[in-house]
């Protein structure tokens, strides 16, 4: 006969009543992580069960050995650490992967690659221009991957754009470029994009400003992300808060602290565009949005994309120009 048990799903442990039967072996019910409450039965014939949350443990170590967040795994799906049983294996999600283990304890942790993703930052448009024939832009590439255990920073070579044709038309108003940003599993992807229009000033000592200004702003988070020590559990949820800072930080610095840094590149001489920054994250990187073309003016070469930022700047001479810089996430 079946029985009726009460068991807990999820973190908000709600309570529910199942049907349960002798037969349930391909089942999957979601378990407690916090409390340990476990349906015994459901088809499991051998062994002594442990604790979901014992399992749990046990796969995050396996996790944090293979390089946590910056691995092909990725970050849990989740901050309270979900895990689930199916058959006699528990398993918990992950970006990349999905980990199992066995529910009496024995053997070690298996893991099914699931996901590969590729970003790569496809180029820039000048869509308004500064100056009446040609803007010299050039610029620093930041991104910051997952909880900040990767930071990269690119120089973006100078291009000329909008410059006149014999004919008296400015086609080149597109500077197409081909730069891998991530290749693995989806993760939190933070961009800050800084462009720059060339008058006269030192383009190293310019590109050296945004670079520093940039390091210092992630140390916050890279320190709590660097304290991810201790217990499986707590070394998760900080990851998760660590890459949350992450994204907070650079929004709120493109906001409303970029000031002091373009500041001083008007001082090296060159006229700023207010820093852009966005998040594409572990969940649009998971669905892979849909690829579209742009187009910018009379230039007849388009770029795929699936992402896009426009910044705008004015020079000191009060003219404004706008660029779009455009990303694209693809199946690796």
């Amino acid at each position: 006969m079946p029985s009726s048990r009460l068991i807990y799903i999820g973190s908000t442990a709600e309570r529910v009543t199942r049907t349960l039967t002798p037969r349930a072996a391909t089942r999957t019910d979601k378990l407690n992580v916090k409390t340990g409450v476990l349906v015994p039965g459901g088809g499991f014939t051998g062994g002594i069960l442990i604790a979901p949350m014992l399992a749990r443990d046990k796969m995050l170590k396996h996790w944090l050995s293979q390089g946590n967040n910056i691995s092909q795994l990725g970050m849990p799906l989740h901050r309270d650490l979900p895990v689930y049983r199916r058959g006699d294996h528990f398993l918990m999600d992950f970006g990349g992967a999905t980990l199992s283990t066995h529910s009496d304890g024995s053997g070690g942790v298996d893991t099914s690659l699931t996901r590969r993703v590729r970003v790569t930052f496809q180029g820039f448009g000048l869509d308004t221009k500064q100056e009446n024939n040609g803007d010299e832009i050039y610029g620093v590439l930041t991104t910051v991957l997952g909880n900040l255990g990767h930071t990269k920073q690119t120089d973006l070579s100078q291009a000329t754009l909008a410059a006149k044709d014999d004919d008296g038309k400015k086609r080149n108003r597109i500077s197409q470029q081909s730069i891998l940003l991530h290749e693995g599993a989806p993760m939190d992807l933070n961009v800050n994009v800084a462009f720059v229009e060339y008058d006269h000033g030192d383009r190293n000592k310019v590109r050296t400003a945004i670079k520093t200004a940039l390091s210092d702003l992630v140390a916050e988070a890279s320190n709590l992300a660097s304290a991810a020590a201790g217990a499986p559990t707590k070394a998760a949820q900080n990851k998760f808060d660590a890459q949350s800072l992450a994204s907070s930080n650079l929004y709120k610095w493109a906001l409303t602290g970029a000031s002091a840094l373009i500041t001083e590149i008007f001082g090296l001489g060159d006229d700023p565009y207010n820093p852009g920054a966005f998040t594409i994250s572990a969940a649009e990187m998971s669905r892979i949005p849909p690829v579209q073309n742009y187009r910018c003016g009379d230039d007849p070469r388009t770029i795929q994309y699936t992402h896009r930022i426009s910044v705008s700047g004015t020079d000191d001479g009060g003219d404004t120009g706008w660029i779009t810089a455009l990303f694209l996430v693809t199946a690796a």
